[in-house]
C-alpha cells in the first residue's frame, strides 16, 4: 500500500513540473500544457520558458475565470435593475432621485496636494501589498465622494500596482480621477524642495503639523507624503531615516495633542489620508481625529463619553425625584453602568 502511495506521490510531483522542459514531454504531455496554457492566457512557448507548473497555469485561469463570472454577474445585476426600474416608470411607481454631483479634483477649491509614496513594495509580503491595494481604493473612493477633494497624488507606481489594479474586474487608474506618476515625489515636486515644501509624515518625527487654517493658508506651496508601507510597526524609524537622507521636511500628525492611543500611533494609510482631507477642507485637528482614528486604538479614558453623559443625566434625575423613586433609579443607573462596561 505504502508503494502505491510512493508512485502516486511521485507521479503528482512530475505533473506539476512537466513545464519545466520541452524535450522532455510526451504528446499527451505536451497537448495537457498547451490546453492550460490557453485557459491561464499565456502561449505554450511562454509556459515552458518560464518553467511554469501546472498548478500555476491552474491558478491562472482560475483567477481569470473568477473576474469573468463577476463580470458577468455584475452585468446581470446591472440589467435586472434597469428592467426593475422600467416596470417602476410604467406603473408610475418610480421617484427620480436626484444624482449627486461629483466634484473633480481640478474644480475643486481644496488645492491642498497629499502624495502617496508607493516606493516600497521590495519590502512588504504579498498580504501586505493586498492590504495597501484595499487601503489606496478607501483613499481614493474618500476624496472621490468629498464635495472638495484635494489634490491626491501616487508617485512610484511600478507595473506590478497598475496590472493589479487592471485586473480582477477593476477599471484602472487610466478611470480615476488622481495624479499618477511612475516618477518619484522628488521628481513630481522637485520645484517645492529649495521652499522646504516637501514633508513627509512619519510618526517618528518630532516635528508636529501645524494647524488646519496653516495646511489651508500654504496650499500649493506644500505637499505631503504619506508612506505607502504596510509593516506592522516592524521598521520603526524607517521613513524619517528616508526623508533625512532626502534632505526634505518632515512631520508627525498631532495625536499627542489631543488623544491618548491605546498602543502605538500606527495609522493605516487611508486613516492618515482621511485626517489630511478633513483638516485641508477645515475641520480642526481635534475633530478630525475624534471621527476618524478608531476606538479600538484609544484608550478608554479617551472613547466616547456617551455613556458618562447618559449616567450623569440620570443621576440627577435621581436627586430631583422622591425618594419613593430612588431604588427604582439606582437600579437603572447600575443597569446602564454595567451595560457601557461590558461595551467598552
Amino acid at each position: 500500500m505504502s508503494g502505491t502511495n510512493n508512485e502516486k506521490e511521485t507521479i503528482h510531483e512530475h505533473e506539476e513540473e512537466v513545464a519545466t522542459d520541452d524535450s522532455n514531454l510526451t504528446d499527451k504531455q505536451k497537448a495537457r500544457l498547451k490546453y492550460l496554457a490557453e485557459r491561464a492566457g499565456v502561449t505554450y512557448e511562454e509556459a515552458v520558458s518560464t518553467n511554469m507548473s501546472q498548478r500555476r497555469l491552474k491558478k491562472m485561469a482560475s483567477s481569470i475565470r473568477y473576474a469573468e463570472i463577476l463580470q458577468s454577474k455584475r452585468k446581470e445585476e446591472k440589467e435586472k435593475r434597469k428592467t426593475f426600474r422600467k416596470l417602476q416608470r410604467e406603473a408610475g411607481q418610480l421617484i427620480q432621485k436626484e444624482r449627486k454631483t461629483r466634484t473633480l479634483m481640478k474644480d475643486s477649491n481644496n488645492k491642498v496636494c497629499v502624495a502617496i509614496d508607493l516606493s516600497f513594495d521590495g519590502l512588504m509580503s504579498n498580504k501586505d501589498k493586498k492590504k495597501l491595494r484595499k487601503q489606496l481604493l478607501r483613499c481614493y473612493s474618500c476624496n472621490r465622494s468629498s464635495e472638495a477633494p484635494l489634490q491626491l497624488y501616487l508617485t512610484s507606481v511600478g507595473d506590478e500596482i497598475i496590472s493589479e489594479f487592471e485586473g480582477a474586474g477593476n477599471m484602472g487608474f487610466d478611470n480615476w480621477d488622481v495624479h499618477v506618476s511612475s516618477k518619484s515625489y522628488l521628481d513630481v515636486f522637485n520645484h517645492m524642495k529649495s521652499e522646504k515644501g516637501i514633508i513627509y509624515l512619519t510618526r517618528d518625527s518630532e516635528n508636529v503639523l501645524p494647524s488646519s487654517d496653516v495646511i489651508r493658508e500654504s496650499a500649493g506651496q506644500k505637499v505631503y507624503i504619506i508612506g505607502g508601507l504596510v509593516d506592522h510597526n516592524t521598521l520603526k524609524g524607517f521613513t524619517l531615516e528616508k526623508a533625512k537622507k532626502e534632505g526634505i521636511e518632515h512631520a508627525r500628525l498631532p495625536i499627542d495633542e489631543y488623544m491618548k492611543m491605546l498602543r502605538s500611533q500606527v495609522l493605516t494609510v487611508n486613516h492618515v489620508f482621511e485626517l489630511m482631507l478633513l483638516v485641508s477642507q477645515g475641520t480642526s485637528w481635534a475633530d478630525a481625529l475624534e471621527k476618524v482614528i478608531p476606538q479600538r486604538k484609544r484608550k478608554p479614558e479617551c472613547r466616547k463619553a456617551v455613556g458618562a453623559s447618559k449616567t450623569s443625566a440620570i443621576s440627577e434625575q435621581s436627586d430631583s425625584d422622591s425618594s419613593t423613586d430612588d431604588e427604582s433609579n439606582d437600579r437603572k443607573r447600575l443597569k446602564h453602568e454595567i451595560s457601557e462596561h461590558s461595551s467598552s
